[in-house]
């Protein structure tokens, strides 16, 4: 499998590579040394539990790149994602005197990334961090775009940074081991470039279906295409401060609410929602209705997992909590077409009415009241 290489650069920050191929972890010293300008003493591998043999392997590829590599191992999950927990990575780095030339090295899913990455964005008001994400989800997500985040009083992601990545490493052989829903959960968010950013997805997910994700070389194929929808938008709009960025959001305004709601992993809630939100277009006059239903027929034929609908009333008051909304007014995101979508404020109390009226088409009167 050919070594991919896509750079991100966004308008603020230095642009960097994101590579993508197989068995590239045990290269990662020798790519970093070739494409990019970083000259650390040491290295600091952060991990969690589940990835401590690739984090090893990574240790083991950093020895000729940097004079000293140390490994940290992070709280697994989203325990991760506290200030307590970042503050204690930042201390051990100042209890170790990294200096601002060093690099964070960062092994795992998004909660990984966006905990050390928080700190290395907090220590020294910045050192240079990689990320290697392990999931799916990351590759095409978390990994890409500078968000940096814990949570805090119960709200998730209340405290961030926009702080981007020196080099970000995607090794496809890392998900050979994932659990079939964590890779259906990275499938929904293919979709959704699928359908808002990326023609050439949507052309494979009707060709292939949940057969992309199957074989390694159509799959490294729809990473790269992810990370070129992502790497686009981040470039427009690194900050989020034209709403272009938005768009990135397909999917998530009901999607988010059904996964805090339900329990579903994310990008398997995100897959439901964009069916939800292309219906709730077809009420609005945004998405033709034969978008809508090939969205479903394919999300369905694709195998996602559809968990019981809880009480609507339940779902509108998370919804209500989406940071688009605006007073009474919400930015939508809408499908206008395969490849092609937009954000489109409209009245709150109709885009309720409209995602209502969606989620009825697609769960019928099969509801289970939580």
């Amino acid at each position: 499998m050919r070594l991919n290489i896509v750079r991100v650069s966004p308008r603020y920050s230095r642009s960097y590579p994101v590579f993508i191929g197989s068995g590239i972890l045990g290269e990662l010293g020798e790519l970093l040394a070739s494409h990019t300008d970083l000259e650390p003493s040491r290295c600091l591998v952060a991990f969690q539990g589940p990835v401590a043999s690739l984090a090893s392997k990574a240790s083991s590829s950093l020895e000729g790149f940097c004079r000293a590599v140390d490994e940290y191992r992070l709280p697994d999950g989203e325990e991760a994602k506290s200030l307590e927990r970042v503050l204690e990575l930042v201390r051990y780095m100042h209890d170790h005197n990294y200096s601002r030339s060093d690099i964070v090295v960062i092994v795992g899913g998004g909660a990984a990334s966006d905990a050390a990455g928080m700190a290395a964005a907090l220590y020294k008001r910045g050192i240079p961090y990689i990320n290697i994400p392990t999931t799916l989800l990351s590759m095409v997500d978390a990994a890409i775009g500078g968000k940096v985040a814990v949570n805090y009083g119960g709200v998730k992601n209340v405290l961030g940074a926009f702080y981007q990545p020196s080099a970000v490493v995607e090794d496809v052989d890392t998900l050979s081991t994932l659990p079939w829903e964590e890779v259906l959960s990275g499938l929904g968010e293919i979709v959704k470039y699928a359908y808002t950013l990326n023609a050439k997805l949507h052309r494979m997910l009707r060709e292939h279906g949940v057969n992309v994700a199957k074989k390694p070389s159509l799959l490294a194929d729809a990473i790269v295409e992810g990370v070129k929808s992502k790497a686009r938008i981040v470039e427009l709009d690194e900050r989020e401060e034209y709403g272009v960025r938005e768009i990135l959001n397909f999917g998530h305004t009901f999607g988010h609410a059904l996964e805090a709601a339900t329990g579903i992993r994310h990008g398997i809630a995100v897959a439901w929602g964009c069916v939800v939100e292309a219906w709730a277009g077809v009420k609005l006059g945004y998405t033709p209705e034969r978008v809508a239903r090939e969205l479903e027929q394919l999300v369905e034929s694709m195998g996602f997992p559809k968990p019981g609908l809880p009480s609507f009333e339940r779902l509108e008051a998370l919804m209500r909590r989406d940071k688009k909304v605006r007073g009474e007014r919400i930015r939508g995101v809408f499908t206008l077409a395969p490849g092609r979508g937009a954000v489109i404020e409209v009245m709150l109390h109709e885009y309720l009415e409209a995602i209502r009226w969606g989620a009825s088409r697609v769960w019928g009167d099969k509801r289970e009241q939580h």
